[in-house]
């Protein structure tokens, strides 16, 4: 079951929720996974970055504190500080390869998405896709499908 409110998603199965949620610099923000929990406010479970640590960097001068490194993102881009492995390089169109890639809008779809060989849901299913969109080139986008 998929559980959407303010920009919250809650994915539950049998055994477990998953939850993540658009934080307020737009980046898709892990929250919670593990055995199903109920519907509640979920802010006590998110991680709280209030000072800067060891030599991470600023997101934006706007943002003091916030440092993509220390952010629990869904989704990590390239060269804005988050130094983790990136899914995905991508030469933008100034040829650099910095991306910073923000929720743009979601769908939920009835029935699975399916990829010929791969397994997938099958029954009572529903997918969810999450449009991200880099901040600087907006008509660069992914899509997230869970």
């Amino acid at each position: 079951m998929i559980n959407i409110k303010e920009n919250i998603f809650k994915l539950d199965t049998k055994s477990t929720s998953y939850i993540f949620a658009v934080n307020d610099a737009g980046h898709l923000e892990h929250v919670y996974y593990g055995a199903c929990i109920a519907e509640q406010d979920y802010d006590a479970l998110r991680l709280k970055n209030t000072v800067m640590l060891g030599s991470t960097v600023d997101y934006e001068p706007t943002r003091p504190g916030y440092s993509l490194d220390t952010v629990l993102l869904e989704y990590s881009g390239i060269g804005k500080g988050d130094y983790r492995h990136s899914p995905i390089e991508i030469i933008m169109p100034d040829g650099a390869f910095v991306t910073d890639f923000v929720f743009s809008d979601y769908e939920l779809r009835e029935g699975s998405y399916e990829i010929p060989e791969l397994p997938c849901a099958y029954g009572d299913a529903k997918t969810l896709i999450i449009t991200l969109k880099d901040k600087k080139f907006e008509t660069i986008s992914l899509k997230l499908i869970y």
